[in-house]
This record gives structure tokens, C-alpha cells and sequence, in this order.
């Protein structure tokens, strides 16, 4: 794996900064790139370190994330499992609303559908508990019922599911009652650039979300 025999943290800001200043101007291959990256860094075992540092709840986190989230935008779902992952839920929220205005559902499919697997890892397993709590994160129940209603019928549906039968119950339905879907102004800030890339790329034709093809290495495993 070229992650064991570089310094991950260099790799993926460089990667990072490369895509963000457009030095890589092949616009679907950012997508692609971004995707396989966006693989990398939540799957794992060498960048399990860089995973932690996000999570840390620091200025230094914080920073991180945001020179990563910029460059991963080309890859609408790969922001999306990002943002879930550092439980940033109300951006996660608001991506999700963006996408679906864009009526790009079906080529959403499959990266949907891949993306609820890596919901199921054991690293998604904070996120799956605070859905126990809407009240306190109500844009997380808000984000995966959105997902849920954009995957197409099929195994993927079936397990989401699963984990949104609490959602069936009063108390949730009581909870996300004052949720607003406009986004605050820190989280708007942040989707101008989401905004700005989308128009990228559609102004040079290129696919707002690519097919996911085959990703090597996709196993499922224990990634703590």
C-alpha cells in the first residue's frame, strides 16, 4: 500500500493543495481521485492516525478538515461520507439538499448505494449511535432520511432501513419539527465553494457525479 512507505498527513494535504489550486485541470479525474483517496483515508490501517486528527476537536482539526473538504467537493458523496464522519451534520445536511436540487439522482445511485455500505464500518459507529439522539443531532437523522429516499430500491434501501426504524416513533418526528433546512451562515459559506465547483464542472461537461466503477481493496474489514 503507497500509504505504508509515505508520510500520510504530507500526501493527502499536498493531493489537497494540488486540486484546490487546480494544478490537476483534468476535472473528472479529480473526481476520480478524490473518491479513491476519500476511500483510503476512512478504510485504511495506514491513515487510521490522520483519522484520529480530525476527530480531535482542535483548532488544528479543524483547519485539517477544511483544507481537505475544498478538494474533496469534486466528489460530491465523498464530501458527503467525509462530513458524516468528522460529524459535521448539518454541512452533511445541506450537501445533500444541494445535491438533490441538482436532479442528479440517478448517477447518485451507486455512489449512494456504496456509500451506505461504509456506513456500516465500524468507524461510522459514533454516527450510527448519535442516531439514537435526534434531538441533539437532528440534521444527522435529517441527512441519512434523505439519503434513504434517494437510493433506489435494492439491498442498500433495505439496510438503511434498518437503522431508520427509530424514526417511525414521535419522539423523532417531535425533534426534527423546528429543524430549518436553511443552513447557518458558517455552513453557507462553506457550500459557495461547493457551489462554485459544481458550475466548474458543469461549464466544462464534465458529470456532476461520476460512476463509481470498482474501487481495489473494498473487502470489508474491522477499521477502528
Amino acid at each position: 500500500h503507497l500509504c505504508s512507505h509515505l508520510d500520510v498527513d504530507k500526501l493527502f494535504r499536498t493531493v489537497a493543495q494540488a486540486i484546490a489550486e487546480r494544478q490537476i485541470r483534468d476535472l473528472e479525474f479529480c473526481d476520480q481521485l478524490v473518491r479513491h483517496l476519500n476511500w483510503i483515508l476512512l478504510t485504511a490501517e495506514e491513515t487510521h492516525a490522520l483519522r484520529d486528527a480530525l476527530l480531535a476537536g482542535t483548532p488544528d482539526a479543524e483547519a485539517l478538515f477544511r483544507e481537505i473538504l475544498v478538494p474533496w467537493f469534486y466528489n460530491p458523496v465523498s464530501t458527503l461520507s467525509l462530513c458524516l464522519f468528522v460529524q459535521k451534520y448539518e454541512l452533511s445536511y445541506a450537501l445533500l439538499l444541494r445535491l438533490a436540487r441538482l436532479e442528479v439522482v440517478a448517477e447518485l445511485g451507486d455512489q449512494l448505494e456504496q456509500l451506505v455500505d461504509l456506513l456500516e464500518w465500524p468507524i461510522f459507529a459514533r454516527m450510527r449511535l448519535h442516531l439514537l439522539s435526534p434531538r441533539q443531532y437532528p440534521y444527522l437523522t435529517k441527512c441519512v432520511l434523505g439519503v434513504a429516499m434517494l437510493l433506489p430500491q435494492g439491498p442498500a434501501l433495505t439496510r438503511m432501513s434498518k437503522h431508520l426504524q427509530v424514526t417511525q416513533s414521535g419522539l423523532v418526528q417531535g425533534a426534527l419539527a423546528g429543524v430549518s433546512d436553511t443552513p447557518s451562515r458558517a455552513t453557507a459559506e462553506l457550500l459557495e465553494d461547493f457551489d462554485a465547483i459544481i458550475v466548474q464542472k458543469e461549464d466544462a461537461g464534465v458529470r456532476i457525479c461520476a460512476p463509481p466503477g470498482e474501487l481495489a481493496g473494498t473487502d470489508r474489514k474491522s477499521v477502528v
